[in-house]
């Protein structure tokens, strides 16, 4: 049966969230009514002028179709149409207003080793009222308890989010349901910055302070051609600020910390 789903997690999905102030990327399996899928057409209902391109989508093969929904002219119902019958469930858009807090000041780590978890922490404990405003230096000196003065887990869970009063919820492999940006923005409003984790690699994982959500990008290019929900964080291996879509983070082990 077409559905609508996200391309990047391969969730089927009934609602959607885009940025009111920029896009978010749909996918349609079913791709039309064969033979002949020049009457497909995804479309909000009464139409929308630039809400949807393209109207019939990019066939990407495997009968499946790529919209871009377009957050500023978007309503709130998309639907599939074939002949202007519905061909798929209707999609429901949800606009959510990014949210932006103080950029953290940048903290380098040495990439020689595994320390951008107290880099991170360090950048996260100086823009949270209330916690002692500890070096990067001195949270690894306390901390630190595997090689190349990484964390472990147990250490992360246990006396990290005890000593800093941090909630947190962490999953081994995040999906889109895990990371709507309104979950974040919520916490970024209700809490203050948030502490994230990620699985980068096989056996490496990597941390940033995250100071906001929504639309910003990394350059221009990539504006023009992604415009994805992001999240943007100090990220100490820059030792920037640095934007990164919500799929990046998608089917990896995810932790998330906040002040409570």
């Amino acid at each position: 049966m077409a559905h609508f789903f996200h391309p990047y997690s391969g969730t089927p999905l009934s609602s959607i969230e885009v940025i009111s102030d920029g896009q978010a990327q749909i996918a349609l399996y079913g791709g039309g009514p064969p033979p002949d899928y020049d009457d497909l057409e995804v479309t909000f209902v009464p139409p929308r002028t630039g809400s949807v391109y393209p109207p019939q989508g990019l066939d990407v093969g495997n009968n499946t179709r790529l919209f871009w929904i377009n957050g500023p002219s978007a309503g709130e119902k998309l639907h599939a149409l074939a002949d202007g019958n519905d061909y798929a469930q209707t999609l429901n858009v949800v606009k959510v207003t990014g949210h932006y807090r103080a950029v953290p000041a940048p903290i380098l780590q040495n990439k020689a080793k595994s320390e951008c978890w107290a880099a991170a922490l360090s950048a996260w404990l100086q823009v949270t009222p209330g916690r002692p405003k500890l070096s990067k230096q001195q949270l690894i000196d306390k901390y630190a308890d595997l090689e190349g003065d990484g964390l472990s887990e147990p250490a992360l869970t246990g006396d990290v989010v005890r000593d800093f009063g941090m909630g947190w919820w962490g999953k081994k492999s995040a999906g889109y349901g895990d990371l709507l940006p309104s979950s974040l923005i919520g916490k970024l409003l209700g809490h203050g910055h948030l502490y994230l984790i990620y699985k980068s690699g096989f056996q490496s994982s990597h941390a940033l302070c995250v100071y906001g959500v929504g639309s910003r990008y990394q350059n221009e290019e990539v504006a023009k051609s992604n415009k994805e929900p992001t999240i943007s964080s100090m990220d100490p291996w820059y030792g920037r600020p640095y934007h990164r879509p919500f799929h990046w983070f998608y089917q990896r082990p995810l932790f998330i910390g906040w002040p409570y």
